[in-house]
This record gives structure tokens, C-alpha cells and sequence, in this order.
């Protein structure tokens, strides 16, 4: 994989209105949207293998149960 550092993201995340939906058509490993989580936002991503989808489903989850550093390290 090679998506952007996640602190990034969720510092470009907090750059617009708070509570908005993030979309990435080319979402990849889902950084974005992991990003979007952390920040409390909606997601919707395209991803263009199955292999990435069900590894950025796994990520969302961790993120949204506060794990993600632990899913990482991984």
C-alpha cells in the first residue's frame, strides 16, 4: 500500500465545515475515509479491488472502535 499518512488526511479533514461527507472515488487503501471517521464525518469511497475493499473495511472498523493504531502495527 502506499496511501498517505492518516494524520494528514484528518488535518485536511478538519480544513472545511465540521460534519460534512467525504467522497474519494479512487479511495485505495481508504486513508480518506479513515480520516473522515476519526473526524466524526460520513464516508463514501470506490475502491477498484476487491483485495483493498475488504482490507479499508477492516481499517474503517478499527478506526471506528478506536483500534486503529493497533490495526496498523499489524
Amino acid at each position: 500500500m502506499t496511501g498517505k499518512p492518516t494524520p494528514l488526511l484528518q488535518r485536511l479533514v478538519q480544513c472545511v465545515p465540521a460534519g460534512g461527507l467525504a467522497f474519494d472515488p479512487f479511495c485505495g487503501s481508504e486513508t480518506t475515509l479513515v480520516a473522515s471517521v476519526l473526524e466524526s464525518w460520513g464516508a463514501i469511497g470506490f475502491g477498484a479491488s476487491e483485495e483493498y475493499c475488504e482490507i479499508a473495511a477492516r481499517r474503517i472498523e478499527a478506526a471506528q472502535r478506536g483500534e486503529l493504531l493497533k490495526f496498523q502495527r499489524e
